[in-house]
């Protein structure tokens, strides 16, 4: 029996700390605030990427950490996938960036490539690997997640700028023959494309991000805030799915883990 595998994880959070009372003096400078909200949600600071850093260098010290902490072999791994909705770059993939910028240590490396799925993006990328792990000769893998929003959203939007943040994640994941069923088991995926219109970047659309004519904020993430106050029903409804179709029940799970 071919099992997939969680062999362990890394992760990269920027030095550069952003405290509550200084985006309370940049909202007020221009006649908002995001001091309720901020409090609401609990957060107390944030961490933005410095000068010089991106989506790549992030993602690097990610799978740098991934590396030391679970004394991984880089010549082992045959696939890596970045999942990300800010990515550095649309062409090359970052996916072969990162495998490019590693030299001979990814020199084994036979697939790479990005994905871009939102908010689930990292789980659905741990998703893709499994399913191509049970059906194909891949062995070792890298999962990377990354979200690099502060250089591209608007100075002015009290939910985005105010309350999200950068950082980058690895997760190893290996394939292993065994007698017993383990690691990853199921999966259910549901979306709604209803709410495609409320968060677009760019706004004006890629191809007009070259045009002069267009205004830089033109450029930026649009977030138009929306209810999602759905989510739990629908959260409850696949948990019921996944575990009566795997014979579990809710007393069987130790975590129940959201995005």
């Amino acid at each position: 029996m071919r099992n997939v595998i969680m062999k362990g994880t890394g992760a990269y959070i920027p030095d550069n700390k952003v405290y509550n009372s200084e985006l309370d003096e940049h909202f007020e400078s221009m006649g908002l605030s995001a001091h309720n909200l901020m409090e609401h949600l609990g957060r107390r600071k944030r961490y933005f990427i410095s000068e010089g850093e991106n989506a790549i260098t992030m993602s690097q010290n990610a799978i740098n950490n991934c590396v030391m902490k679970n004394n991984i072999d880089l010549e082992n791994v045959d696939m890596l996938l970045f999942c990300s909705d800010t990515p550095e770059y649309v062409s090359p993939s970052n996916a072969l960036k990162l495998v490019g910028l590693y030299g001979e240590k990814l020199k084994n490396v036979k697939v790479a490539f990005d994905i871009n799925s939102n908010c689930t993006g990292m789980i659905q990328g741990l998703d893709i690997v499994h399913k191509y792990m049970l059906n194909s000769d891949i062995k070792n893998a890298l999962v990377i997640g990354c979200f690099c929003i502060s250089p591209i959203t608007l100075w002015s939007d009290t939910v985005v700028y105010a309350n999200f943040a950068d950082a980058a994640a690895c997760v190893a994941v290996s394939a292993e023959e065994e007698e017993k069923k383990r690691g990853f088991i199921d999966t259910e995926v549901y979306i709604d494309a209803g709410y495609h219109q409320y968060v677009t970047y760019p706004k004006c659309g890629m191809s007009k991000v070259p045009l002069r004519s267009v205004q830089p904020n033109e450029k930026r993430l649009e977030w138009t805030p929306f209810s999602m106050d759905f989510l739990p029903e629908y959260w409850a409804k696949q948990i019921h799915v996944v575990l009566e179709r795997n014979s579990l029940q809710v007393k069987d799970i130790d975590y129940f883990i959201f995005s």
